[in-house]
């Protein structure tokens, strides 16, 4: 499976909305593209566990947020850029810029 295979040209957003972690994650899982998901809700609730085991936020200002769930029906993923930065909880300490959500 390729790169392109996971995301689509509705599966980018430039410009994220949140102004917390929970609030991009929720932003990230809604843009999942088609009928990959049958509930969302429960999508964003394994995507919070995982985050509350430790952070995705790898450093240098990306995070690699994901989750796994039964309400998920093939591999879907979402790339999100939030041009200001937001604190993440990342590795390094630093503002978390760009976001790519797997489920």
């Amino acid at each position: 499976m390729t790169l392109m295979e996971i995301l689509s040209g509705d599966s980018v957003i430039v410009g994220l909305e949140g102004q917390t972690k929970e609030e991009i994650l929720k932003e990230l899982v809604q843009a999942v593209a088609g009928n990959k998901i049958t509930e969302r809700q429960k999508v964003l609730e394994a995507v919070l566990q995982r985050e509350e085991i430790m952070s995705t936020g790898i450093g240098h200002g990306i995070a690699i947020p994901h989750g796994k769930s039964e309400c998920v029906a093939e591999l879907g993923g979402v790339l999100g850029i939030k041009p200001q930065g937001i604190d993440f909880d990342s590795l390094d300490g630093k503002q978390t810029y760009i976001f790519f959500l797997l489920v």
